[in-house]
């Protein structure tokens, strides 16, 4: 715990640098860009990209180095010792669990990431909406369009609605084939287990201990189960961050430009 927490606070400074750096360089960047860009702006989506993608960022640091290695020789010491001191049953359970595992989560997380995205689009254009309105709050109000602006929004928010809603249901998707996949494995090792005590070949003392693995396991599998699919939400996040770096102002300097 000690170590975790140590980790956490020094590492911390990197992840915050990190965003410091890109939220620096994006703000300049967006100021570079030339008046036609910023008199069709949409503040409220820009700022709603800007900040996904610098959290996105922070997520990709913090877990990519420092949670998928450890979770795999976790997993490669498990198989190794159920190998050992029961046999080749037992790790074979196990690694055929974990390649099933991870084909299911790689394939089911690429499937669903659309739906991410989508709720991405939704989420900035419903704060377009708002925020694009707001602050043409006195344009709104010379018109009487109070009510035109509303309609907008709500149409803004079903969008967003049903968006959440097709995001929730393909999570629900994978994580119940997730938890399909790891229960049956525990039930197909425990099963065996308990023939072999039945057998004789191994104590009760040998089943606990296998259902002890088991549970050490699989939990470190299901957090990367949980790392593998925020790590395809955050470079879905990331994606607008880094289209609206690509975006170039239409008059810019030549290259032999003097200083004014």
């Amino acid at each position: 715990t000690i170590f975790a927490e140590l980790r956490d606070t020094l590492f911390g400074r990197v992840t915050e640098r990190a965003m410091h750096i890109i939220g620096l360089q994006v703000f300049r960047h967006v100021h570079s860009l030339d008046l036609d860009y910023h008199l069709n702006r949409r503040t409220g989506g820009l700022a709603r990209d800007i900040e996904r993608g610098t959290n996105g960022i922070s997520f990709l640091m913090r877990f990519f180095i420092f949670n998928i290695a450890p979770t795999l020789f976790e997993i490669g010491m498990v198989a190794v010792i159920l190998l050992l001191n029961y046999g080749a049953r037992y790790a074979g359970i196990v690694v055929l669990a974990v390649a099933v595992y991870a084909l299911f989560s790689f394939r089911a997380t690429s499937w669903r990431t659309r739906y991410v995205r989508a709720v991405n689009e939704a989420d900035s254009s419903s704060n377009t909406r708002a925020v694009d309105s707001l602050l043409n709050y006195e344009t709104v109000k010379y018109f009487n369009n109070e009510a035109f602006e509303a309609d907008r929004y709500d149409v803004s928010l079903d969008e967003w609605e049903e968006a959440r809603r097709k995001n929730r249901l393909s999570l629900l998707a994978l994580n119940g084939g997730q938890a399909l996949i790891i229960a049956l494995a525990q039930t197909l090792m425990l099963g065996l287990a308990a023939w072999d005590v039945h057998a004789e070949r191994m104590t009760l003392g040998d089943f606990v201990l296998v259902n002890q693995f088991m549970l050490q396991l699989f939990m470190p599998l299901g957090f990367l189960g949980f790392v593998y699919r925020e790590i395809k939400a955050s470079l879905a996040n990331i994606e607008k961050l880094f289209d609206l770096l690509d975006e170039q102002p239409s008059v810019r300097d030549s290259d032999n430009a003097s200083a004014l």
